[in-house]
Formats: C-alpha cells, sequence, structure tokens
C-alpha cells in the first residue's frame, strides 16, 4: 500500500507540475507579454492623444499660410498676364521711352522660354537721350501693372551730336502664365532653367 500512495504521490506530484507548468507558459507568461504590449499601445495612443493640440495648431498655421498665399495670388494674379501679349509689352515700352525723352533704336524679342506654368520673354531694348530720361525710364518699367525683370543694363557715352545724351542697351524679361497653368504649381526641381 505504501508503493500505490508512493506511486499516486509522485502521479500528483508531476501532474501538478505539468498543471503549473502548463499555466506559466501557457497562460501566465503570454498573458505578461501580451499585457506588456497594450501597456506599450496604450502609452503610444496617450501620446498621440497629447500631441492632438499641437497637430491642431501646426494645422491652423499650414491653413492661414494657405490663405495668405491665396491672397497673395490673387492680387498679384495681374502681374503675370494669361497668355503671351508680347505687342503689348512692346507698345508700352515704347510709350514708356517716348514718355521720358528717349529715342528707341531697337526694340527686339531676344530669348523665349517656356515653363511648366508660364513663359518668360527677354527683350533687348537700344535707347539713346539724357542720363535723366533712362532713370525716369527704368523707374518707369518699375511701376509697370505686370512684372518686369530687368536683367543688364549698359549706359555708354553717346557719340551723337547732342553733348551729354547717353547710349543704353537693357536687357529685361516678362513673363505670362501659359493657358494650361490652372491647377498648377512650379516645382524647384523643374527642369526648365530661369534666364
Amino acid at each position: 500500500m505504501s508503493g500505490n500512495i508512493r506511486k499516486d504521490a509522485l502521479v500528483t506530484v508531476i501532474g501538478l507540475a505539468a498543471a503549473v507548468s502548463l499555466f506559466v507558459f501557457g497562460v501566465l507568461l503570454p498573458g505578461r507579454k501580451t499585457c506588456k504590449q497594450l501597456h506599450q499601445e496604450i502609452a503610444a495612443a496617450e501620446a498621440a492623444i497629447r500631441d492632438v493640440p499641437l497637430r491642431v495648431a501646426e494645422l491652423e498655421h499650414l491653413r492661414s499660410e494657405l490663405q495668405d498665399r491665396r491672397k497673395f495670388l490673387t492680387r498679384s494674379d495681374h502681374m503675370i498676364p494669361q497668355g503671351g501679349q508680347l505687342h503689348d509689352v512692346i507698345q508700352q515700352v515704347a510709350q514708356l521711352a517716348r514718355e521720358t525723352g528717349l529715342k528707341g533704336s531697337r526694340l527686339e524679342p531676344v530669348l523665349s522660354v517656356q515653363h511648366r506654368t508660364y513663359n518668360s520673354q527677354a527683350i533687348r531694348l537700344e535707347l539713346h537721350g539724357r542720363f535723366a530720361g533712362v532713370t525716369r525710364f527704368l523707374a518707369g518699367l518699375e511701376q509697370q501693372s505686370r512684372i518686369v525683370n530687368v536683367q543688364e543694363v549698359v549706359i555708354r557715352g553717346d557719340d551723337g551730336d547732342s553733348e551729354g545724351d547717353v547710349s543704353t542697351e537693357v536687357l529685361f524679361a516678362v513673363y505670362s502664365q501659359n493657358d494650361e497653368s490652372e491647377g498648377f504649381t512650379d516645382s524647384p526641381d523643374s527642369e526648365a532653367a530661369d534666364i
């Protein structure tokens, strides 16, 4: 009988050890691992919740910046008119030269570059007259209703009959929007180079 009791005790101990091992490796350790993952997910969710006011503030800032840019584009849309109107530009420049007392001897388109959303047209102009007229002419270009990019100004003493006159060569560019440009924006990695 004592052998049966020992055998029963041994089976009970082995069964209890197996049950404890099964509980530890089947329930306790996976439960702790899952619990640890849940705590990490909760901590990440709490951090995300704490960041919500910062994200909202950033979004509001970006919205405000977008509105400012839209207002600027609306105000400056006339500065880069739709479509190329080179003859209008030439007439305006010739009129400005006459108003400032200068005589134009040459006005020619030089280089036209097409970008994705706009075109640029470089124009070379030769003028003769007083230096004060040249300064008024350049100031008048600056006051044009469209963007005028003066790229080069060369002033030389004039060999003409009038003393004090200068000969001036001006290279400037004007811009116009492409007809397909609505909804597009130029990216910094645009393939076309600026003139």
